[in-house]
């Protein structure tokens, strides 16, 4: 009960000092957007590539377990939103660095983001063909490009509060573990939407 009570009062601490930096940055005029600064419209025209081939069909439809070529080899792959798009700069950027700290990570918390590392891939394995449907078959600058990368993005993003909330975030009990998630993500991050709404959930699980 005691350590049930510690953990609660551990997880309320985090929320309340996400919410607390969130007023503060509003109050200062701090840039709360939940995408990294380099995140925008590809830069280059886009080369349709041939997907799902044989070498790739079955990590597209099922992602590798605790990778993130998906990022890259099915969704970039697909749509070809180039390196300021999602499946580059936001994606395979943080899948990356989650990646490269696993070791550093209590097993909890190791646990935690490998879970979330693959409730991200799988949220959006079902879009991305469905968004590379609509896109025509050359390299073109135009509309639907734009448009199939932006609804992209807003998927991604709103699936990410569920994610990290039903892999475990809201239980992890050690300080190391959400520190460590702070400094992987960047200050802007942890001021995003997606953040507050991660916290509230939290809170509704507690009450």
């Amino acid at each position: 009960m005691l350590q049930r009570a510690q953990s609660l009062l551990l997880a309320a601490a985090f929320t309340l000092a996400l919410t607390f930096c969130c007023t503060l940055a509003s109050a200062l005029g701090v840039n709360q957007s939940s995408e990294p600064l380099v995140l925008g419209p590809p830069s280059v025209c886009p080369v349709r590539p041939a997907f799902f081939n044989a070498s790739t069909v079955d990590e597209c439809r099922n992602p590798i377990p605790h990778t993130c070529s998906f990022y890259s080899e099915c969704a970039e792959a697909e749509l070809s939103c180039g390196e300021r798009g999602y499946p580059l700069a936001y994606g395979l950027h943080y899948c990356t660095l989650f990646q490269q700290q696993l070791d550093n990570f209590t097993p909890a918390g190791r646990a935690w983001v490998l879970r979330t590392m693959t409730c991200l891939q799988h949220a959006l394995v079902p879009v991305v063909p469905e968004l590379a449907a609509n896109l025509p078959a050359e390299a073109d600058c135009g509309h639907p490009w734009t448009v199939a990368c932006d609804n992209l993005h807003s998927i991604a993003f709103a699936s990410h509060p569920g994610c990290y909330v039903d892999s475990g975030i809201c239980e992890l009990k050690d300080w190391h573990d959400y520190a460590l998630i702070l400094h992987i993500v960047g200050f802007m991050n942890v001021l995003s939407v997606q953040a507050v709404q991660t916290g509230l959930a939290c809170v509704r699980r507690w009450l």
